[in-house]
Formats: structure tokens, C-alpha cells, sequence
């Protein structure tokens, strides 16, 4: 029998610490890939000589775990990465050396060391991701009456209608992977907890927009989701929002 390969030399020093970082997905960064966006940080990371902690083998990676990561297209407020460290440091520390080095609408907003014990040579700690049960998302049209614009007493009826109704049920586009050629199909409406009009201020043209709750779950319900549930009463609209911002998400309080 063949000797199994083995990997030269001593496996790398255990995870001793575990940090969340809060980060924004600001301007242009957030038609980046979900790739893109990993590869900036571990650049980062190297950059600010983070001692971070990698897993064993012949392909060492860092060990980073995006939690409930927004889509690609969507800008966030409150985006989550837990970083596993090799060596003890200060959270504020971290945070603060990473944003010097990474894009300007990619900032780190805030960072909290989970870690509970030690014992056994690996960081036990907070389950971070089990906090996360919920999304709040702001979408934003213009205002009518320009092109795709919508009114706000359209949108606040599609809100009471889509919220007072027991079920929901949209089809997805396909994709290449789905069985069914017409798409997939899902019932939104359990997941869709709080829903209503919003206050959208700036300098630019005037907008109208509303601010929903998502339950985390499975299957899980995008924001994109509910606009193509609120476009069956807002026939003038333009089907995708000028803005899908993720606001926050934590633990769902009914």
C-alpha cells in the first residue's frame, strides 16, 4: 500500500481567537462578486499583518467565515465576517488597521471578540451566526412621476395588500441548475415579517421608497423577491429598484 503524503513540516497554530467584524458594501462595490469582495479582504488582511489562523494541508486558507453575505448588486449597512486569529489582539485594534487598508466603501464598522475559552487549543466562543435570524431592507424607485417611477400611495397599497395576503407566491427566472425551465417558485409570505413606506432624503431627484424584515430560513426569500411580489400592484414601476440597501440584521423580535 502506498505511503499517504503527508504535508511538510508543523501544522499551523491553532485558532486562539475569534473577532466579527460589521462591515458596509458601499457605491460601485457592490456590483462585486462574492469572490472579489473574499479576495479583497484576505489582501487586506496580509497587509495589515493580521496573525491569522489557516487550516491544515497541502492548500492552507485563512479561516473566514462570511455570515448571511447580501447579494451581489445590493449595498449594505451591516454585513458580518468572523476572523479566526493565531494570536491574541485587540478588536478595535484589528478594525482599525484593516480599514486603513482597505476601498473607501468598504469600511469595517465595528469588530467584537467572541471568543469564550481556549481549552483544548481552539477558540470556543459566541455563535455569532445563530444571532443573525433577520434582515431589515430599504428599496428605493424614483418617485413618480419620472420613468418607472412610483407613487406612494401605489406603493403603500402593495404593502397592505402583499402583508394582509396568507400566502405569496413568485417565480424566480431559471438558471442553468434548475430542473423546472420556468423557473423556481416559492411562497414569500412567512418570511416576510414587517413591511412599510419609508422616508427616503437626499440631493438627487425625489424617491419613494419602503423598508421590509426578512426571516432568515430556508428556502431563503431575497428582497428581490418581494419587489417582483409588489410589482403585481405597481404596473409602471421599473422592475428593479434604484437602490436595495440592506439596513441591519440580528435577532428577530416578533
Amino acid at each position: 500500500m502506498a505511503k499517504q503524503r503527508q504535508p511538510q513540516g508543523p501544522p499551523p497554530p491553532p485558532a486562539v481567537q475569534r473577532v466579527v467584524l460589521r462591515y458596509a458594501k458601499r457605491g460601485p462595490l457592490r456590483y462585486a462578486s462574492a469572490r472579489d469582495l473574499a479576495r479583497s479582504f484576505e489582501r487586506a488582511l496580509r497587509r495589515a499583518r493580521v496573525p491569522m489562523a489557516y487550516s491544515a494541508g497541502f492548500h492552507p486558507h485563512p479561516k473566514l467565515s462570511y455570515l448571511s453575505a447580501a447579494p451581489t448588486g445590493a449595498a449594505s449597512e451591516a454585513e458580518y465576517l468572523e476572523v479566526r486569529l493565531a494570536r491574541r489582539v485587540e478588536a478595535a485594534e484589528l478594525a482599525a488597521g484593516l480599514t486603513a487598508v482597505l476601498p473607501r466603501d468598504f469600511p469595517i464598522l465595528g469588530a467584537v471578540d467572541t471568543t469564550g475559552s481556549t481549552a483544548g487549543g481552539s477558540a470556543a466562543g459566541l455563535d455569532f451566526g445563530a444571532l443573525l435570524q433577520a434582515s431589515m431592507w430599504r428599496l428605493e424607485w424614483d418617485a413618480a412621476p419620472a420613468p418607472g417611477g412610483v407613487d406612494p400611495a401605489h406603493l403603500e397599497r402593495a404593502l397592505d395588500t402583499l402583508m394582509a395576503a396568507p400566502a405569496w407566491r413568485v417565480r424566480r427566472p431559471p438558471r442553468p441548475k434548475d430542473k423546472d425551465p420556468l423557473g423556481r417558485e416559492l411562497d414569500i409570505r412567512p418570511a416576510l415579517t414587517g413591511a412599510a413606506l419609508c422616508d427616503c432624503h437626499g440631493d438627487g431627484p425625489a424617491r419613494v421608497g419602503c423598508d421590509i424584515v426578512l426571516r432568515h430560513g430556508v428556502p431563503a426569500v431575497r428582497p428581490d423577491d418581494v419587489v417582483r411580489a409588489l410589482l403585481a400592484g405597481l404596473p409602471d414601476a421599473a422592475p428593479t429598484p434604484l437602490l436595495t440597501l440592506r439596513l441591519a440584521q440580528g435577532v428577530l423580535r416578533e
